[in-house]
């Protein structure tokens, strides 16, 4: 036997033994491993000929020129040019010229809205005066966060006045609930009640008025749900608006009751605002909300498990896993695997989420394994490698990541080989 076979076979013996011995010294091997990449981090650098260029051609009398100079600038400034408020003046002009193409106006306006031109607010509320209500969608609610109080007579007096297109009116009442403006609440719950008003109107005012007053506001509530034994869907959702951010008991009262409500608009508002409350108040509920048809609905049921977990509702939770919707089943597993690191729930979520990974739904598969991989659950590595010939891609693509994660030596020959039959697909 030649030397090299002598030291070959002794150390092939101790290699194909590593898997089942818990201490020793471990071959590693740079194969074994995935390259570590450097990504260095961003550096930005801007041409100075990029200003001078912009600058002329927003000075052209071209539209297009512009529309698009402005729209240029107002992106570099956001990106993070310097010295490009220097154009202010001249998109000011553009803005209130009665030549300009209502394009270029619309895009220089814009531009001024991220330059956050405070000093130029008068003339932009002129110009949203004269210049229609596609400038003014645009200038108004920048008016509003800069609290420009000049317009808040102009906002005052829309609630009131008869003919006001019901655009700028819903503008309006967004811009006074932006300013904080309380003295309006009454006024806003004169449209919230008049039942000949637009509902977007009506809705539009009852989050406004939510959002003003935080308490007081049941009895307006009450009013809306009152008139009928099925009140209108814009009633009820208009009642809910009214009280979302109250927790008086007869706040509490109500939004139990529309937390049940039919339509998903109305019973989404009300758990939100239990969870805010005591998530607590809405576990008698969560399990109607998690089987709703919406997904906001059972988010909100999800939510409130999370907040308030144990091990029977964690288990509940763990069905979720095969949500039909991504957003909320991808929700359930990162919440079960924070929940597992609570010694009394990882037990339970580790057996719930392998219950799951015994099953035949695609969704819950593809959850389960993610999640048990990331817990580091070496258990489910067999059951992972029958997974690797899922019919269903996502399932197989998370069967592989999950065994390479937990890197169990038993499975390696299986997911050699298929990688060797994927290979050969090619």
């Amino acid at each position: 036997m030649s030397i090299t076979r002598q030291l070959l076979l002794p150390l092939l013996f101790l290699l194909s033994n590593a898997g089942a011995a818990r201490a020793g010294i471990r071959a590693d091997f740079e194969t074994d491993r995935d390259p570590e990449i450097y990504v260095p981090a961003p550096v930005q650098a801007f041409t100075k000929r990029l200003k001078p260029l912009w600058l002329q051609a927003l000075a052209r009398p071209e539209a297009d020129l512009q529309r698009m100079a402005a729209d240029a600038l107002g992106r570099g400034h956001s990106a993070g040019i310097p010295d490009l408020k220097e154009a202010i003046p001249t998109l000011v002009a553009i803005v209130t010229s009665s030549s300009t193409h209502p394009a270029a106006r619309l895009a220089a306006a814009q531009s001024l809205v991220k330059f956050e031109a405070k000093q130029a607010a008068s003339q932009m509320a002129e110009a949203a005066r004269q210049y229609g209500a596609d400038l003014r969608q645009i200038i108004e609610p920048a008016l509003a966060a800069w609290n420009f109080e000049p317009q808040r007579e102009v906002w005052q007096a829309r609630l009131t006045t008869a003919g006001v297109r019901h655009r700028d009116l819903a503008l309006a009442i967004r811009c006074l609930a932006t300013t904080g403006e309380k003295s309006q609440v009454a006024a806003l719950l004169d449209i919230v009640q008049d039942r000949f008003r637009p509902p977007a109107v009506r809705t539009e005012a009852a989050r406004a008025a939510g959002l003003l007053q935080d308490r007081g506001l049941e009895s307006d509530a009450g009013r809306l749900i009152a008139a009928a034994a099925t009140p209108l869907l814009v009633n009820r959702l208009c009642a809910t608006l009214l009280i979302a951010r109250h927790d008086s008991d007869d706040a509490l009262k109500l939004l139990t009751q529309f937390a049940v409500d039919s339509e998903p608009a109305v019973a989404v508002v009300a758990l939100t605002r239990l969870i805010e409350i005591e998530p607590h108040l809405v576990l008698p509920l969560a399990g109607r909300a998690i089987e709703n048809a919406d997904p906001k609905v059972r988010q909100c049921g999800v939510d409130a498990y999370v907040l308030a977990p144990d091990p029977q509702r964690v288990a509940a939770l763990a069905r979720l896993l095969d949500d039909p919707h991504p957003a909320v089943r991808g929700a359930v597993r990162e919440s079960l695997y924070a929940l597992a690191k609570h010694p009394e729930l990882d037990d339970p979520i580790r057996r719930a989420a392998m219950e799951m990974l015994s099953g035949d739904k695609w969704r819950g598969l593809e959850q389960a394994a993610l999640l048990l991989a990331a817990l580091d659950h070496k258990p489910a590595a067999a059951r992972l490698v029958k997974l690797l010939d899922s019919s269903r891609a996502e399932v197989g693509i998370a069967a592989a990541w999950g065994l390479k994660t937990l890197a169990v030596t038993e499975t390696l020959i299986a997911m050699l080989d298929k990688a060797r039959r994927q290979d050969a697909i090619r």
